[in-house]
């Protein structure tokens, strides 16, 4: 019995700093999500990038199940983080990176055409023209 009492104040100690130690690795987690996507935005390839997605699919659930501000604000801390010209968003598909194009040296307008046809009952022949503009 006196083992039993010496025992309790341990168990009591883990009872106040359980919670704690839950909320800190919950907070730890969510707080990764930009140096996340610090690395990815920043990796070449796409291994990268699928391994975030991957890793931040609770949270990519808590977005699409919370009101939108929620998954903005994630976005905006995400894309602190990103490198210039990348933007992060989160949307139903999960976690996408998009790079954005610098504008276009030497503008032109083109016109494609893609037409269709029955060559017989198992063939359809497709016809694509495409006649670009010179400046």
């Amino acid at each position: 019995m006196a083992s039993h009492n010496m025992n309790e104040p341990i168990r009591n100690k883990w009872r106040t700093w359980l919670p704690t130690i839950v909320l800190a690795m919950f907070l730890t987690y969510l707080l990764s999500f930009g140096p996340a996507c610090w690395i990815a935005s920043r990796s070449s390839g796409s291994a990268s990038i699928v391994f975030v997605d991957s890793l931040f699919t609770p949270m990519v659930w808590l977005c699409r199940n919370s009101p939108t501000t929620v998954a903005r604000c994630f976005e905006r801390y995400a894309n602190l983080c990103c490198r210039d010209n990348t933007t992060v968003e989160i949307s139903n598909g999960g976690i996408d990176f998009w790079d954005e194009i610098g504008k276009p040296i030497i503008a032109s307008s083109f016109q494609t055409t893609i037409s269709c046809s029955y060559a017989d009952e198992n063939t359809i022949a497709v016809k694509v023209k495409s006649d670009a503009e010179s400046p």
